[in-house]
């Protein structure tokens, strides 16, 4: 039997007597501003005190605010953990990797060429690093066979959220999503690249800095957790990788994604800002607690020419001393010039394919490093 929940409850009745006001018979008026002040503070410690017993509760009974990132999380341990002998690459990642990734592809290709390893897409459209870091940590405290099990994370990076830390208030506010993502840590990163005026223009930079507050006090106090919350083992596993065959209306005309493709935007060695710098600085010291995790880096081929410079600077500056794999190269991006694009951002289940095959050849060499032994594994951390 569960006896915090009885604890807890004798501990709200002796506030409530200790703190409960006088009566109001013969009161000086001293006396029962005093009163309502106890009053004021016996609501405010017992709101405290039930909103910190339903976080202790549900956290022990695995109960949490779910949605569709939870669903492709479970599904991801469960492939990790069908064989905990084998070592395991996630690609972590938005839309781009969800769309672009398929795990089996990449899978069979890397076993063909010798690396015995499970690979993992755990993704999620507009997903922020921040949120994709919380589902990491949730993917890691399921997975069978640490310390020892030699794990390789794929981080995907782009300039898109290299520069939105708040990236959630575009695509959910006030939903469980963004409310569960705000809690004490994921806030202050995020008030971390607000400060460094990491948002589109003033407008959205004035809307983080208003909403991020709200949210992370629905978070604080497990509102509306007991009406929509359920147990992480309850919910039905859901692959992320998420193949499309249809193009959006959105998608450019053939001309343009042409242009696009054969288009170079300027491209020199550079660093991330400053909070994605420290962001992704500390997911590697965090990860290096277990000897046999790596961390690299990657962002799968999109149409606009700037949004590839971007990740090759970074490959080339911030990121040199890591395995970092942009999509720039040229016989990939003249394989994708055709009709295999959902839309300018995103690609069709044939153009994921094509990148896939690329893929698998950028990896070869890592996946040699990493499965050779400790000290090759341990170049480029942190």
């Amino acid at each position: 039997m569960d006896i915090l929940p009885l604890f807890a409850g004798f501990l709200v009745l002796a506030l409530a007597h200790v703190l409960r006001p006088a009566g109001r018979a013969g009161q000086t008026p001293s006396g029962q501003k005093h009163g309502q002040l106890r009053a004021v503070l016996g609501a405010v410690f017992g709101f405290a005190l039930m909103a910190g017993l339903i976080a202790v509760l549900s956290d022990r009974h695995g109960f949490a605010r779910q949605g569709p990132f939870e669903t492709y999380t479970k599904s991801a341990i469960e492939r990790a953990n069908a064989d905990p002998t084998r070592p395991v690459v996630v690609f972590l990642g938005a839309s781009f990797t969800r769309n672009a990734l398929d795990p089996d592809q990449i899978q069979h290709g890397l076993r063909a060429k010798g690396h015995d390893v499970i690979v993992v897409n755990l993704s999620m459209e507009g997903a922020s690093y921040i949120e994709r870091g919380q589902k990491l940590d949730q993917w890691f405290a399921g997975l069978d066979g640490l310390p020892d099990r030699r794990v390789f994370v794929f981080s995907e990076t782009s300039g898109k959220f290299d520069t939105a830390p708040g990236f959630v208030f575009r695509v959910g506010k006030f939903s469980d999503r963004a409310i569960a993502q705000f809690d004490l840590e994921a806030s202050l990163w995020t008030l971390n690249g607000l400060a460094g005026g990491n948002c589109l223009g003033l407008k959205e930079c004035v809307l983080v800095a208003a909403l991020l507050p709200v949210h992370a006090a629905l978070n604080l106090s497990q509102f509306g957790l007991l009406a929509t919350g359920e147990r992480f083992a309850a919910l039905r596993a859901t692959p992320a990788f998420d193949p499309q065959q249809t193009p959006r209306k959105t998608v450019p005309d053939a001309q343009a994604i042409a242009e696009g493709l054969l288009a170079t935007a300027e491209s020199s060695p550079q660093t991330g800002p400053q909070w994605a710098l420290s962001y992704r600085r500390a997911e590697r010291l965090k990860l290096a607690r277990w000897p046999n995790v790596r961390v690299g880096y990657y962002f799968p081929p999109v149409v606009p020419a700037e949004a590839r410079a971007h990740i090759s600077g970074l490959c080339s500056g911030e990121l040199q001393a890591q395995v970092c794999i942009p999509a720039d190269d040229g016989a990939l991006l003249s394989a994708l010039n055709g009709p295999v694009w959902l839309d300018a951002e995103h690609l069709l289940a044939p153009g994921a394919a094509i990148y896939g095959e690329w893929l698998i050849e950028r990896l070869d060499g890592p996946m040699q490093a990493f499965l050779a032994g400790p000290d090759v594994l341990a170049g480029g951390q942190p």
